[in-house]
């Protein structure tokens, strides 16, 4: 129920569908402005006549539809997916149409790219179609001259100029909060694997000198860090806003001239209905990043790529 999964059930409404929407970050509230039923995916599977499909390809999605998921979908129903090949099992999907599960299904995108699976390309009642939204010359070559005019910017003023959705920062504030940047993603990144939900709630709190800067680029990497993980990699510092807005979630920056400790800190905190997650990190000279703070236990960690975290609950916070 991103932006185009909402964009297709509005088009589904003016028939007098009965839409069922499923995704991590759907609200009953934000379900029931849309006009849908918030529902499982075992629920679309038992009463749907049409799936269409508009998630990103990420672990959690790869293979979300597959044969054990067709044995409980309703017998006739058709299945729609243009948004990454490999969500929906390509030959579970043969197998159910072959069977009659099925009755017939819409592809635009596919494991493999051009598509190999003539079962699936083949059938007749399987419509494919190539994949060729961005692929025109001409698209091509507006990408490419966009993109050398942004870099060339980058490389001479040190600032990006022309992102729509990223606030502008001068050169001289992002040198500051340059050694924030990567560390606020991975704070986030590692926080919404210990948390294992999708935040209804964001809270970003920012201490110390940090509370003369612009921080909108360090906000940013925080929200990236958190939906990428349910998302995709197509989260961005450019389009974050944009998706956390579609997705009807909030978030809250609050900024503290005390230091917490430390010259600079950054405490981020998500929340799910009454359950709480919070992290926070600072910069040492010499030292570079340090995660310090987990849900209230104070530690000094260095951010890696592979960390091993253990909870001990019969302990309490220092």
């Amino acid at each position: 129920m991103g932006r185009i999964g909402t964009e297709v059930a509005k088009r589904a409404k003016s028939f007098e569908m009965n839409i069922l929407g499923y995704d991590p970050f759907l609200t009953e509230d934000r379900a029931k402005k849309l006009g849908v039923t918030k529902a499982t995916l075992d629920d679309i599977a038992e009463q749907a006549d049409f799936i269409t499909v508009h998630t990103p390809l990420t672990k959690e999605t790869r293979g979300l539809i597959d044969a054990e998921y067709f044995k409980k979908v309703k017998k006739g129903v058709r299945m729609i997916n243009c948004a990454r090949g490999g969500i929906i099992d390509e030959q579970a999907l043969v197998d159910a149409v072959n069977s009659g599960i099925v009755a017939g299904a819409a592809i635009d995108v596919f494991e493999q790219e051009p598509p190999t699976n003539e079962g699936l390309t083949r059938n007749p009642k399987i419509i494919v179609t190539p994949h060729l939204g961005a692929s025109t010359a001409e698209a091509q070559e507006k990408v490419a001259l966009s993109v050398s005019e942004e870099i060339v910017d980058i490389f001479t003023t040190g600032a990006v100029q022309h992102a729509i959705n990223v606030p502008h920062v001068s050169a001289s504030a992002q040198r500051k909060i340059k050694p924030y940047l990567t560390l606020s993603e991975q704070m986030a990144e590692f926080l919404i694997q210990v948390f294992k939900k999708a935040p209804e709630q964001i809270k970003i709190n920012y201490y110390g000198d940090l509370f003369g800067e612009d921080t909108g680029l360090l906000t940013r990497q925080i929200i990236k860090g958190l939906l990428s993980y349910y998302l995709d990699a197509n989260v961005n510092i450019v389009n974050v806003m944009q998706i956390l807005k579609e997705h009807g979630l909030s978030y809250s920056v609050q900024k503290n001239a005390a230091h917490k400790g430390f010259a600079n800190y950054i405490e981020l905190a998500v929340t799910h209905g009454d359950e709480e997650a919070t992290i926070g990190c600072t910069v040492l000279n010499g030292f570079g990043g340090r995660i310090v703070s987990i849900n209230g236990y104070r530690l000094d960690m260095k951010p890696e790529k592979n960390i091993y975290y253990i909870s001990n609950t019969s302990m309490s916070p220092a």
